[in-house]
């Protein structure tokens, strides 16, 4: 009975070295940046994963139980250390999406779709709607509005912004319209602003 029992357990070690790479391997890819489907990609890893596992398993198939049990919780380390190092890949990778001229995110679905950062879409539409001269004093505009209000965000930093657990790549090749001394007038028109408004609450107290 002890002997049937050491072969049962010797058989799911065999099984679970065979399984694990199939499963952890295709986690591992989610992070890659490549222009294969996602399910195309998870079920290519898997392939290997398997390959992988068959290798593995026939190398410690005559081995004893404790030595099966020691390479089986390495490999399941080994993986998960890979999954929890890793860096997730970001909304702008994973979709592709295009860079917006106001902030620079790389947070636009589509031509005339709003940016998921800022969302401000870049149409004609919203020009007229919010009383812009032009398309360049619309950009310039909204690009100072966000960069002053926006917390934690200057022009070339975050590189990645989060947006709870969505993500987007800055575009390095982005750059603002406006120049340093437009922002700082900026600031100080704000500022003035901002005291005019806790003056008059102030008063109405």
């Amino acid at each position: 009975m002890m002997k049937e029992e050491k072969n049962k357990a010797s058989s799911i070690l065999d099984m679970a070295m065979l399984v694990t790479p199939v499963i952890m391997l295709p986690q591992l890819g989610e992070s890659l940046n490549t222009n294969i489907p996602e399910l195309a990609l998870s079920a290519l890893l898997g392939g290997i994963g398997g390959g992988i596992g068959f290798v593995l398993m026939w190398t410690i198939k005559e081995k004893q139980i404790i030595t099966k049990s020691v390479a089986l919780a390495a490999l399941f380390l080994l993986f998960t250390l890979g999954i929890a190092s890793q860096n997730p890949q970001t909304e702008s990778a994973k979709r592709a999406l295009l860079t917006c001229q106001i902030c620079g995110y790389k947070a636009i679905p589509s031509e005339g779709v709003e940016c998921e950062v800022c969302f401000i879409p870049i149409t004609e539409t919203f020009r007229q709607d919010e009383g812009y001269d032009s398309m360049e004093e619309m950009i310039v505009e909204e690009q100072l509005l966000f960069f002053s209000i926006e917390e934690d965000v200057e022009v070339n930093r975050p590189e990645i912004y989060s947006d709870g657990e969505l993500r987007y790549n800055k575009d390095p090749q982005w750059k603002p319209m406006f120049t340093m001394e437009q922002y700082e007038s900026w600031l100080r028109e704000l500022e003035v602003i901002e005291e005019k408004i806790d003056f008059e609450v102030d008063t109405n107290q």
